[in-house]
């Protein structure tokens, strides 16, 4: 197995293989393959990375979600899911990376994510706006998100 052609001139921390290295008995593994850049990285930083490829992509391979939704959407989850560790490791929210990571989070990948959100939980929105999201809680209802995306893809008509 390889990395996808268009990753090959990016720096690749970890990427999550779908498919890849499957058993013969039908079950399904999780493989997850870390470059030599992220091998070097601290354990805490790896630690997210591990995170959002496995558990984030993991749940989204259990649920059947890959080839059936928008990357943005599942890159949006896996996000959400970093971003939860973060909260729970007490990692702080105020270094560049950190807030380079929320921004791009918050206005390119979870974009649509955010605008329904903001429709539907407008109190949890502005926690999230604040820096204080209800991480648990936006996993939950990404759940929501996600049904009425589908929903809106497969008929054309919103929920």
């Amino acid at each position: 197995a390889a990395f996808p052609e268009r990753s090959l001139s990016r720096v690749i921390v970890a990427a999550f293989l779908v498919g890849e290295f499957q058993p013969q008995d039908g079950k399904r593994d999780f493989t997850v393959v870390v470059g030599r850049f992220g091998a070097n990285w601290p354990v805490e930083d790896l630690a997210a990375v591990l995170v959002h490829e496995l558990i984030g992509h993991g749940v989204q391979r259990l649920m059947n979600r890959f080839g059936h939704d928008r990357p943005i959407d599942l890159e949006c989850e896996a996000r959400l899911w970093q971003q939860l560790y973060y909260v729970d490791a007490a990692m702080p929210q105020d270094t560049r990376e950190m807030v380079e990571f929320r921004t791009t989070t918050d206005r390119r990948v979870c974009h649509d994510f955010r605008r329904f959100v903001a429709k539907a939980r407008p109190g949890m929105m502005r926690a999230w706006d604040t820096g204080r999201p209800d991480m648990a809680g936006l996993l939950d209802l990404f759940q929501d998100y996600y049904a009425a995306a589908r929903h809106t893809r497969k008929t054309g008509h919103n929920r």
